[in-house]
């Protein structure tokens, strides 16, 4: 699983099986919520024939909203 973090406001990468998997782990990381945050697909999750096998995961970056 790919992590990248700096600090409360900076974007982050998140990995997962599925974008919303990838999401919902990248909030959890953050503390936030969706209303929160950006979400950017970077890449979408890849299965085999059949959706058996995961072949590449997602990838998402979230950066937090500023609250100003």
């Amino acid at each position: 699983m790919r992590l990248h973090a700096a600090g409360a406001s900076a974007p982050i990468e998140q990995e997962g099986p599925t974008n919303e998997q990838a999401v919902q782990a990248g909030l959890a990381r953050l503390g936030l919520t969706s209303d929160q945050v950006s979400i950017e697909v970077l890449r979408e999750a890849r299965y085999s024939f059949f959706r058996k096998i995961l072949k590449e995961s997602a990838l998402v970056r979230l950066t937090p909203r500023s609250t100003r």
